[in-house]
């Protein structure tokens, strides 16, 4: 009886070490293309440097806004958004 365990268990230890690593759940690398904006039409030849004074303003506003979305205000939330867009539109962040 123990040299049948000692037998499968060797077996078992055998058939692990073969398998090797399992690369069935393995990160595939995919082909993706990096599209540059001026590429992918996001940017018009018309856009405009912004004043870093107004991107501050632009920022504090849209986080104002996501105060009033956290706070359930949406009226309030879309309107510190608008004033935000309206100071610099290419902000995306």
């Amino acid at each position: 009886m123990t040299s049948t365990k000692k037998f499968f268990l060797l077996l078992l230890s055998l058939a692990l070490c073969l398998a090797g690593p399992s690369y069935s759940q393995g990160r595939k690398k995919k082909d993706k293309k990096k599209l540059v904006p001026e590429q992918s039409g996001l940017l018009s030849a018309s856009t405009t440097a912004v004043d870093p004074r107004e991107k501050e303003v632009s920022e504090t506003i849209f986080i104002e806004g996501m105060k009033f979305m956290m706070l359930e205000e949406y009226p309030k939330a879309l309107e510190q958004f608008n004033r935000a867009y309206s100071i610099n539109p290419h902000n995306a962040g």
